[in-house]
């Protein structure tokens, strides 16, 4: 039996539609139909979904040996209570190490980069988060702080004096509170990035070298690994 029909089979076991198994995942009806029937792999964050939130038996998923369902999965008495706490805990986003990934993290979570899932409340899908290094944010992020992103498609959705995590063009990365140019001049073209520590200058940033921009959500000092 392939992945894929063990899916099918986990799905119809739960008693659960396509699209409760998507809303789990954190993905469209369409998106989880796609994987159940054999078009695209199911990645490695959903694959997590499923085993953290559902108590899937890793080794059954993925090899089709033992039991459905780990012991943990005992503590569930009927369908709706596993589906409510299928809900509160899809907020699991992927823990990224920044220092190694040189690139944007991958939407489906299929990458070796992945330190491991933390868990945040009010996180959503497609949200990332990275460790702290360096205390040019300190206080209020220092060094070792696990900190939520959430990619900004509109970069006109910037709200000056707000933290944002910056990917440059060269594969550099500056998390710094993005602030309105003071240069009418250049206030269209530029933005000027304050750092939280006052003993990191200020600095101009031309937008044309910017190749992605994060929100900064959350922050957590205390972070449980799942």
């Amino acid at each position: 039996m392939s992945i894929h029909a063990r899916l099918r089979l986990l799905r119809k076991t739960l008693g659960y539609t396509q699209e409760k198994m998507g809303v789990i995942c954190g993905i469209k009806k369409s998106a989880y139909s796609m994987i159940e029937n054999g078009y695209t792999q199911l990645s490695a964050r959903n694959r997590q979904f499923l085993i953290e939130t559902l108590g899937v038996n890793m080794v059954w998923l993925d090899e089709g040996e033992g039991d459905m369902f780990g012991p943990e999965s005992s503590v569930f008495e009927n369908i709706d209570e596993r589906a409510k706490y299928a809900r509160e805990q899809a907020r699991i986003v992927p823990l990224y190490n920044f220092d190694t990934v040189g690139r944007l993290p991958d939407p489906d979570g299929n990458s070796e980069y992945i330190r491991g899932y933390v868990a945040f409340d009010g996180a959503e899908h497609d949200d990332v988060a990275f460790t702290m290094v360096g205390n040019s944010m300190a206080p209020t992020m220092p060094a070792g702080a696990v900190v939520l992103l959430r990619r900004l498609q509109d970069w006109n959705a910037v709200v000056y004096g707000k933290p944002y995590l910056i990917i440059l063009d060269d594969g550099r990365r500056l998390l710094r509170r993005i602030c309105r140019c003071p240069d009418a001049k250049k206030s269209e073209s530029h933005f000027l990035l304050r750092a939280t520590n006052r003993a990191f200058e200020p600095g101009m940033l031309p937008i044309k070298m910017i190749s992605a921009i994060f929100a900064v959500k959350a922050v957590c000092c205390d972070v449980v690994f799942r």
